[in-house]
């Protein structure tokens, strides 16, 4: 018999795992589109990275390696972070586990993770962030490549007792 935490432990591995999943497809759809944009293939790495070692990193005489590996890491701690929030939030709040569903609930919370990095935080704590493309590597890239693929992964790789299981408030209400 499976005991709750390691059903919670189930469902915070799915969320990671859905989280880089997605970041994966997320990072290579910026860097096609900045690519199609005229724009460094390798630009959303190198921004990525300037969280950590700043401004500097943007410049193309900054290691390519050190700026690669550190947009690599950061990229996906975070995507695996969002992910992990993602699930969460479904869990605590009963969400129904159907496919059209979960697209449409990866749709909004990719848009919400564009709205309030980029235009709550970026403007204040990093602004370099505001030179990338709102619409294509913005909004498009956070709302369909992030957020849709994290719903995707949602519908299709939890087990089915983790889709059928009983929400995280509800089991803590009835077992305390």
């Amino acid at each position: 018999m499976e005991t709750l935490a390691s059903s919670d432990n189930r469902i915070i591995g799915h969320g990671i795992a859905g989280g880089i999943i997605a970041g994966a497809v997320f990072i290579v759809a910026e860097m096609v589109m900045n690519g199609l944009l005229g724009k460094p293939f390798f630009g959303p790495l190198r921004m990525i990275s300037s969280i950590v070692l700043g401004r500097e990193a943007l410049n193309p005489s900054y290691s390519f390696a050190a700026a690669m590996l550190a947009g690599l890491v950061i990229h996906f701690v975070l995507a695996a972070l969002f992910g992990l929030i993602f699930t969460v939030i479904l869990n605590m709040a009963n969400a129904t586990r159907e496919m059209g569903a979960l697209l449409i609930y990866g749709l909004v919370y990719g848009v919400a993770l564009w709205l309030v990095n980029f235009w709550l935080i970026a403007p204040t704590v990093f602004p370099q962030f505001t030179q990338i493309n709102p619409f294509w590597n913005g909004f498009v890239a956070h709302a369909l490549f992030y957020g849709v693929v994290l719903g995707w992964y949602a519908a299709t790789a939890w087990p089915q007792q983790l889709r059928n299981q009983e929400p995280v408030v509800e089991r803590q209400r009835r077992y305390g």
